[in-house]
């Protein structure tokens, strides 16, 4: 299914996942950004796309992305995990800013 037709979105995302379960975020998130060019309305590729990227640094991209996956998906329990913890870091992150 992985390289017969690497158009199909889960062939893409799944890709995606190993290539984040292996360190590879960037190439973790262009694979499921494909994915989701081919099927925007994918809760759990926004979800894991939201973690590829809180892992390269970009919190209020995750965030997004997590916010993504809820507004498609308002049970999705791992997206609603995930957010809240990038929202913790961000606000460490504001509020560490502000003590400069």
């Amino acid at each position: 299914m992985l390289q017969a037709d690497p158009s199909q979105p889960d062939a893409l995302h799944l890709r995606g996942v190993i290539a984040h379960q292996v360190g590879k975020n960037d190439i973790a998130v262009n694979l499921i950004m494909r994915a989701l060019d081919i099927k925007p309305d994918y809760a759990k590729a926004h979800n894991n796309l939201g973690i590829a990227l809180q892992e390269l640094g970009k919190l209020e991209d995750a965030a997004a992305s997590y916010r993504k996956a809820l507004a498609i998906e308002p049970d999705h329990a791992e997206a609603h995990g995930n957010l809240g913890i990038v929202l913790q870091e961000l606000a460490r992150i504001i509020h560490g800013a502000s003590r400069i």
